[in-house]
């Protein structure tokens, strides 16, 4: 049987191709586009729309999986997001701006599905594998969301000056397509089991299809934490290509600059599976994220208010502190549901379950922000600027903060307590019941032990 090590590299290796693929975007698409005579605004919807099937999927995806398995929803997808970015890369080909337009909306869109189903499905598959370190198994698939950019930007800044838009993103798609057979060879199922009928299980089904879970204050923080970072994090996707443009910088050189945010957040993601254990210290990281992200804004800027000087430099000061601040409030947020949800523990609900409800509330919040993100920066900064759209982020970015402290802050429902409550005694009189069958058969072998010799 093949190293779980090993698969779970091969999983990464997906999620940093269409990772990979994302940035490369943010770096060259909207040149390309205004090229085609797209607006901002146009540019922000098509780099956004992706995220809109990236949130229905999320939240079908965990439900099919659990009825189909998890191979399926990670092969057909990952084939469906290679064939959508080859797709995106004949744009380069096309000259028509509404044509142009449309092709690249259909092709977001598939990618956007395509995307959303696998990572679930990621996610799910790697706390599966690492049942006893969930943190190990999804620090790898973690840490693949920074080193997939890191790689990507870096090639693509040579093909893209040597070659252009088409050969870069074709060579994304191929790479997509040897992952694809890899994990169709390699990848075993893991297929649900089907629930037991004891009490402990009757009352675990329960919990989760009256969705007692998410009336947990804490949880329910994290996704919104998620939805707020993601939405602030991704405003900056159709601008900053454009705001390079401003200081000069090259064409393929943008796609290097966006190392200098990429390499803190592949560095910052693998300290926080190190250090961060408590759920207590994810939650004081996920504000010091906060924290990160607007002081990052107002260096990338840079801002009028403060007086910052309009310089390249300032730029490159805030980058890292962006992909420090991105790591700290996206990287805990899985593992804070899953330390959350050990209060349900007694309940006793199939593990896989929940790990598939997870990935798919994290995936909806981070779709739903990733969407809204775009769309609404463009609305901002065309009339501002870009100085006073980083301001607007940056005061935005601390006003989330205060949010999530008071949302961490919540008391747990009644509803979810008394439900904790009704679980546990209800385990404990199985347990009870055990234990007596248990003593009760010991003692008839121990009786059965001491006659023998006689009989003998």
């Amino acid at each position: 049987m093949i190293n779980r090590l090993v698969v779970i590299i091969i999983l990464a290796a997906g999620v940093s191709l269409v990772m990979g693929y994302a940035y490369t975007t943010f770096a060259y698409f909207p040149k390309l586009a205004h090229d085609r005579d797209l607006s901002q605004s146009l540019v922000g919807l098509t780099i956004g729309l992706n995220s809109l099937p990236f949130m229905i999927f999320s939240i079908a995806s965990p439900f099919l999986m659990k009825k189909f398995g998890r191979k399926k929803f990670l092969v057909l997808p990952l084939l469906i997001c290679a064939l959508s970015i080859m797709t995106f890369a004949c744009l380069d080909f096309i000259e028509d701006s509404n044509t142009f337009f449309w092709v690249a909306m259909i092709s977001r869109l598939f990618n956007g599905a395509g995307m959303s189903t696998y990572t679930t499905a990621c996610y799910s598959y790697a706390s599966i594998l690492y049942k006893e370190n969930t943190q190990k198994g999804m620090g790898i698939i973690k840490a693949s969301l920074g080193i997939g950019p890191i790689v990507s930007l870096v090639v693509s800044s040579f093909i893209f000056k040597w070659f252009g838009f088409f050969t870069t993103f074709a060579t994304i798609s191929v790479g997509l397509l040897i992952n694809t057979l890899a994990i169709a060879i390699f990848v075993k199922e893991i297929k649900d089991e089907k629930s037991s009928t004891n009490a402990t299980d009757i009352v675990s089904k329960r919990s989760f299809k009256s969705l007692y879970i998410f009336a947990d204050a804490r949880i329910f923080g994290t996704v919104i934490n998620v939805f707020f970072a993601m939405t602030l994090i991704d405003s900056l996707a159709p601008l900053m290509a454009d705001r390079l443009d401003e200081f000069g910088i090259p064409e393929y050189l943008k796609g290097l600059t966006f190392l200098l945010s990429n390499i803190p957040f592949t560095l910052t993601s693998l300290l926080l599976h190190i250090f961060a254990k408590e759920i207590r210290t994810k939650r004081i990281i996920s504000c010091i994220g906060w924290i990160l992200l607007g002081i990052a804004f107002l260096f990338i800027g840079p801002s009028k208010t403060l007086g910052f000087p309009n310089k390249l430099f300032m730029v490159f000061i805030g980058f890292p502190l962006f992909g420090a601040s991105y790591a700290c409030l996206i990287v805990t947020s899985i593992p804070i549901m899953q330390g959350c949800a050990a209060d349900y523990d007694t309940v006793n609900e199939e593990y896989k379950q929940v790990t598939l409800y997870f990935s798919g509330l994290f995936n909806l919040a981070y779709g739903t922000g990733t969407f809204i993100g775009p769309l609404i920066s463009t609305r901002i900064e065309e009339p501002l600027g870009f100085q006073r759209f980083a301001e607007i982020i940056s005061l935005s970015a601390f006003i989330c903060l205060i949010i999530y402290i008071l949302l961490i802050s919540l008391p747990r429902s009644l509803k979810v307590k008394k439900h904790i409550i009704k679980a546990n005694f209800k385990e404990s009189s199985l347990n009870i019941y055990k234990d007596d069958e248990e003593s009760e058969t010991q003692e008839t072998i121990s009786t059965q032990l001491l006659r023998s010799p006689a009989k003998a």
